[in-house]
């Protein structure tokens, strides 16, 4: 009977100091992930917070900042599990469980139960919060989406690999030499030292562009684009033409961000020129250009308060003396009191695609043409 009882003993003894080992381990872990989660840097803070809540699985905080920042490294699928147990655990764990649940059921195509989630979150929302004024936008979009995907569009996605994609955000892709060739816009750390050194989070990285090549169907190792593009802040790739001896791209400098045109002349790009003060402006934002082939339209986007929302497409015409004249407003039947972006007409000449984040969307940009 002793013996049983001493064995008893042991074995609390041993799963109480095993359950304090853990609870030291899932704490540690959840600091070093805290510190980063605390600078907004999702993507190094989410190992850590994972860790934290899977040797603790009963903490409402770990729950909610592992699902936070998993949502936010653009992985809303496996995010859910995380702000679910989270919402589970501690209905009132942060002001914002309920938008990010929403969001992260949204994403899932869980419409109706993302509804319930925006709902509950719209009593709570104040003018300082970052989202303010868009949670009624995303109900309507929850609710245009099941008709939306009544009527699915067949494609084909592939990725282009390693050596153009890596775990920092890439975007802003455009081709020539029949595809293949291509500039592309990434926030990505240049050197190792600063992978490994560096504390910064993703948005505290520059915008660069970079230039890739295919050869044989497979891309190549992409390397930094060289001048004329500035190396002191942001810079984006727009347009390319088919030949790839024109470039259109973007430069934030400093606080506004303008368009700017080069030449590949023998091998050489030019000095970048603006393309025009009819287009740029001081104070605001031009993100987005696209010129028709026969080069006598220049579609464009900026946030200029005469618009009709956020974002919205302009046009203009090429003048005698080879500038671009005054951009006019697309018409309403296309701008919205919500974003337009990146316009650009297809091969035939006969469609108008762009993106927006009106009309009947389903959530984020949609692509829609007329």
């Amino acid at each position: 009977m002793k013996k049983i009882y001493y064995i008893l003993v042991c074995t609390i003894l041993l799963g109480s100091v095993q359950l304090h080992a853990q609870d030291k381990q899932a704490k540690k872990a959840f600091r070093k992930g805290k510190r980063y989660y605390k600078r907004s840097d999702f993507i190094r803070a989410t190992p850590f917070l994972k860790e934290a809540f899977n040797l603790d699985p009963e903490n409402a905080e770990y729950a909610f900042k592992a699902g936070r920042s998993i949502f936010e490294g653009d992985h809303p699928r496996e995010s859910l599990q995380y702000l679910v147990s989270a919402y589970n655990l501690d209905i009132n764990i942060d002001k914002a469980i309920n938008f990010y649940l929403g969001r992260s059921m949204h994403l899932n195509h869980l419409f109706e139960e993302a509804i319930v989630h925006y709902r509950a979150d719209l009593p709570r929302l104040d003018q300082e919060d970052w989202y303010y004024g868009d949670t009624e936008q995303r109900i309507e979009q929850c609710k245009n989406a099941p008709d939306v995907l009544k009527h699915p569009v067949n494609y084909k996605i592939e990725n282009l690999g390693e050596f153009v994609n890596t775990e920092y955000p890439e975007y802003s892709s455009t081709f020539a030499d029949n595809y293949s060739y291509m500039i592309y816009t990434t926030r990505r750390p240049r050197k190792l030292r600063q992978r490994q050194r560096r504390r910064y989070h993703v948005e505290d990285i520059n915008e660069e562009v970079y230039e890739a090549q295919e050869v044989n169907g497979v891309w190549m190792k992409s390397k930094l684009f060289t001048r004329p593009i500035p190396r002191w802040t942001h810079d984006a790739s727009i347009t390319l033409s088919e030949d790839g001896n024109t470039m259109i791209y973007y430069v934030d400098n400093r606080n506004y961000g303008d368009v700017y045109i080069s030449k590949n002349e023998d091998g050489k790009w030019s000095k970048r020129e603006s393309i025009g003060e009819n287009i740029n402006t001081k104070e605001y934002n031009e993100p987005s250009v696209y010129i028709t082939d026969e080069g006598q339209t220049l579609y464009w986007v900026s946030d200029k308060p005469d618009g009709v929302g956020n974002k919205d497409i302009y046009v203009s015409k090429l003048q005698g003396d080879g500038s671009w004249g005054e951009g006019t407003l697309i018409g309403s039947g296309i701008n919205t009191s919500a974003d337009e972006d990146s316009p650009f007409i297809t091969e035939d000449g006969k469609k108008l695609v762009f993106a927006s984040r009106g009309h009947n969307s389903m959530g984020g940009y949609d692509l829609f043409y007329c």
